[in-house]
């Protein structure tokens, strides 16, 4: 799938691609304006979030509003490899990221999205939040301390992270029960 996105790079393949590197929420995403990514710095801000809500009265409405918690308002460091991409498509500062325009695109219909790039390249159905949980596990995998895995994902505490978030492969269970090996010799 990066493949298939980096070959054909555009706003909607370069917001998965942000996902996948940074763990952000799809209401996080689609909220994101090219402001929000400061080019200098290499810091992505996430001070609010897209929703939909449903009222009898009024019906559907979509809003922003600030992120579901104080923790979850956060600066995340962007690596050189996807600042690339920001700094290539990068629009007027009041645009939308998903959208280069002043309106953006809701999440229900970026998650359509990204379901029939997962179709278009035979890929099994996976939800968009197992993007999160994917960078959860990778970030560990390279060796990411726990506390700043649970920072950068906007968690109030590490035990959110680890309980949720974090699924080790077979493999690094089995470095670690290897690891005994040397501890009993």
């Amino acid at each position: 799938m990066i493949n298939h996105l980096q070959s054909e790079i555009n706003c909607k393949n370069f917001g998965i691609l942000l996902c996948i590197h940074t763990g952000i929420r799809i209401g996080e995403l689609c909220a994101l304006k090219w402001s929000d990514i400061n080019v200098q710095t290499k810091l992505l801000k996430i001070d609010k979030t897209m929703i939909r809500t449903y009222t009898k009265e009024d019906g559907s409405h979509l809003s922003i509003t600030p992120p579901k918690s104080r923790s979850s308002t956060r600066m995340i460091p962007l690596n050189t490899w996807i600042m690339h991409y920001a700094i290539l498509l990068q629009g007027d500062t009041d645009n939308y990221v998903l959208t280069n325009r002043d309106k953006p695109i809701e999440p229900n219909k970026y998650r359509l999205y990204y379901n029939r790039i997962l179709k278009e390249l035979e890929l099994p159905h996976r939800k968009f939040h197992a993007l999160r949980h994917t960078f959860a596990t990778r970030c560990i995998e390279c060796g990411c301390d726990y506390k700043s895995l649970s920072e950068l994902l906007g968690h109030s505490n590490v035990s959110i992270t680890m309980n949720i978030y974090v699924h080790p492969q077979m493999e690094l269970k089995r470095k670690c029960v290897e690891l005994l090996c040397d501890y009993y010799k």
